[in-house]
């Protein structure tokens, strides 16, 4: 079951926003969700073991006790993997509401139009980051969480799957880079190198000729193939 939340501290646009989301999840046939509603910020803090199975938020960045910008930011450092939709007055916030990795902005005046291609948005890309695929590794068969991978690396015949998370173990199996690269393709990897198939996600820094990942190493990038990468990061940071 999926958790939404949604805080606003003026009552009119809590229940306009909840009811607008209702009718779109209903729109797109979406029965599995359930809707938490907080007319406070710092009450909402308060929920840590129901931020931690959240998906999405929708905030009002303009409150009275609180900024929904400096929530916005407490939420993501416990709960990286949540989504956060602006819902605003103003466009004055979007720069800030980027640097906390916002999703989407709704504008207040507007939210009935913009409200159905945002759920439309979020249902996917929640699907994205919940996604697993199933591998025939070395040491058996399983599924795995395709956020965790880190990057894939070939080497031989075999590929060397790095993780990150909670399930830095290395996995291995016998393989083609380029087969798993047509798995992972819509997931937002890229073969940044004929050995490497990268988590665009991960990818800390750009620089010639190598990437820097979020756990410090380093990844070359062939000079030939430099530019094509770069355009392939910025389209993966534009959708993350």
């Amino acid at each position: 079951m999926k958790k939404f939340v949604i805080c606003d501290d003026e009552t009119f646009y809590l229940e306009k926003v909840k009811t607008l989301v209702q009718e779109n999840l209903e729109k797109a046939g979406v029965t599995d969700v359930e809707l938490y509603a907080f007319s406070s910020g710092t009450k909402l803090l308060e929920q840590e073991k129901l931020l931690a199975k959240c998906q999405a938020v929708f905030l009002d960045i303009n409150m009275q006790d609180c900024s929904g910008l400096d929530i916005a930011f407490q939420i993501k450092q416990k709960n990286p993997d949540i989504l956060l939709i602006f819902v605003t007055a103003y466009m004055d916030y979007v720069l800030a509401g980027y640097q906390a990795e916002a999703f989407r902005f709704l504008l207040k005046d507007d939210l009935e139009a913009m409200m159905r291609e945002c759920i439309w948005a979020l249902l996917e890309k929640i699907d994205k980051v919940n996604a697993s695929i199933f591998l025939e590794f070395s040491d058996g068969a399983r599924n795995i969480r395709v956020k965790h991978i880190l990057y894939v690396e070939s080497f031989g015949h075999k590929l060397y799957f790095h993780m990150q998370g909670e399930a830095k173990k290395q996995h291995e199996m016998y393989g083609n880079l380029s087969d798993l690269e047509k798995r992972l393709r819509e997931y937002g990897f890229c073969r940044v190198h004929k050995s490497y198939l990268v988590n665009m996600q991960f990818v800390e820094s750009m620089k010639r000729y190598q990437i820097t990942l979020a756990n410090g190493q380093f990844l070359p990038i062939p000079k030939d193939k430099f530019q094509w990468v770069r355009e392939e990061y910025m389209k993966a940071m534009e959708e993350i």
